[in-house]
């Protein structure tokens, strides 16, 4: 993906940083999805005339497989939510021809 660049421009290289530590942390968020792509996002800070300038831009890294990386049935006995086991209540059945 092609670079981008915050509108905004910080007087200090710290400041720049602090954006730039923002912007990774929230666009990692927005791009990457549960069980979904996963995007890394880089950024770079350049001086310009006008003060520092921020860049990201996202990097896929691959598909998350759910659960603790492995997908379904990856966790352990002890982590996992115990099954349930289900009662069966019999019924009587009716017939027509019985009254």
């Amino acid at each position: 993906m092609s670079w981008v660049k915050l509108k905004s421009s910080f007087a200090t290289e710290e400041k720049a940083q602090k954006a730039a530590g923002i912007v990774v942390t929230t666009e990692g968020r927005l791009a990457s999805e549960p069980g979904g792509p996963q995007y890394d996002v880089e950024t770079r800070i350049e001086q310009g005339e006008d003060g520092w300038h921020v860049y990201w831009r996202k990097v896929f890294t691959g598909y998350d497989s759910g659960c603790g990386g492995g997908g379904c049935g990856s966790c352990g006995d002890s982590e996992a939510e115990p099954q349930q086991k289900a009662k069966i209540i019999p019924f009587p059945v009716k017939h027509n021809n019985e009254n």
